[in-house]
């Protein structure tokens, strides 16, 4: 009698091994979790095509969908997501609304936020609104799937509680000097190395309004370039990434 093979469904960890002895032929199937299945919600087109690829090709992850708008959530229901990655800088979306819109949708799904900028103001509001993780994108790409898989935010060096304390003195600095809490916002996003557009972006405002943020703190601060901006707020204590570490 032929020996029937064994359906593997496309997509499944499902492991077939052949035992062959003298009179019989013995199918063993050995079956792994099934890999997260993985929604991915961004505008940009160059890290939304990376990150579809990534997951493809990441063992436990694959990538159901992926798309620069809401609206590549709207064919799935509540059990056929695991994981929802969504883009912070996604144009026409309140970021914390939408993770409140994804969070009823998949009230089961890991939701993770990817965001141009981090503060307790966002997190804080996205973590209410049913965020499992809020992320910046200057999150190391080992780090963002180990949140996917887990739900476990890894304790970066730069964010432990005496970081985040030195933060919260800066930003005190930053309100005595004048500056606003958005421009403080730009003024952090520009040492990161963003220019005015990736601004506007990762803070969900258009580009006329960042170069307008970048004026005002050239004014505060009393430069007349970014570059010389940056220093002064470095040597003010306004930027403790570009400060010389605390002894």
């Amino acid at each position: 009698m032929p020996d029937r093979p064994t359906r593997i469904r496309h997509g499944s960890s499902l492991r077939r091994r052949r035992e062959i002895c003298p009179t019989i032929v013995t199918v063993v199937v050995t079956a792994s979790p099934d890999p997260l299945r993985t929604l991915v919600i961004e505008q940009e087109r160059t890290p939304l095509e990376a990150l579809t690829r990534v997951l493809e090709a990441e063992p436990g992850l694959t990538c159901v969908a992926s798309g620069p708008s809401m609206q590549t959530a709207e064919d799935f229901g509540p059990g056929d997501v695991d994981v929802v990655l969504l883009g912070a800088q996604v144009t026409g979306i309140d970021v914390v609304a939408a993770t409140r819109t994804l969070r009823r949708q998949f009230p089961r799904a890991r939701l993770v936020v990817l965001a141009g900028y981090v503060d307790d103001d966002l997190s804080g509001a996205a973590s209410s609104a049913g965020a499992n993780a809020v992320l910046d994108t200057c999150t190391s790409l080992e780090d963002v799937l180990q949140v996917l898989r887990t739900g476990a935010i890894p304790t970066a060096p730069g964010r432990t509680s005496q970081s985040r304390g030195r933060d919260r003195v800066s930003g005190r600095l930053a309100e005595a000097r004048g500056i606003t809490a958005r421009q403080y916002q730009v003024l952090r996003l520009l040492a990161k190395g963003h220019s005015a557009d990736q601004v506007a972006r990762s803070l969900q405002i258009n580009v006329t309004t960042s170069r307008d943020h970048i004026k005002a703190l050239h004014r505060a601060l009393g430069c007349t370039s970014t570059a010389e901006m940056l220093v002064a707020g470095a040597q003010l204590g306004l930027l403790p990434e570009l400060s010389r570490p605390y002894r």
